[in-house]
């Protein structure tokens, strides 16, 4: 099975609009989503979790992940979502992290484009 790690700096809003939506579309597909300057075991934020039910998504066992080498070694496809993270290409996706309910839901559809395009590879 194909294995796709969504990689940012929180795991809160980012990676985990990203990873819900990519494995809601394409259930054959590995989804993991672990980032850099988190604390493991927390839940998904309150904006967060209002952006994903704006488009009748959820993730209510979401817990934040510290990347580490595991992640980075079993992954077929690394998806880096912040600035920050180089990659060969690249299309940046704003971090909506401390702004109010009515962004995030804004931001979630802003990730859902290059995330229905991923969905359509084989």
């Amino acid at each position: 099975m194909t294995e796709i790690l969504f990689h940012c700096t929180g795991n809160a809003t980012r990676s985990v609009m990203a990873g819900v939506a990519l494995a809601w579309l394409r259930p054959d597909i590995r989804v993991k989503m672990a980032d850099t300057l988190i604390v493991d075991g927390v839940p998904t934020s309150f904006r967060t979790r209002v952006a994903l039910e704006d488009v009748s998504l959820s993730q209510p066992a979401h817990r934040s992940r510290q990347a580490g080498r595991v992640h980075f070694e079993t992954a077929d496809l690394v998806i880096g979502l912040a600035p920050e993270i180089e990659l060969e290409q690249r299309e940046e996706v704003a971090d909506p992290g401390g702004c109010e309910v009515d962004v995030s839901v804004v931001h979630d559809r802003e990730v859902a484009s290059p995330i229905d395009r991923l969905a359509e590879l084989p």
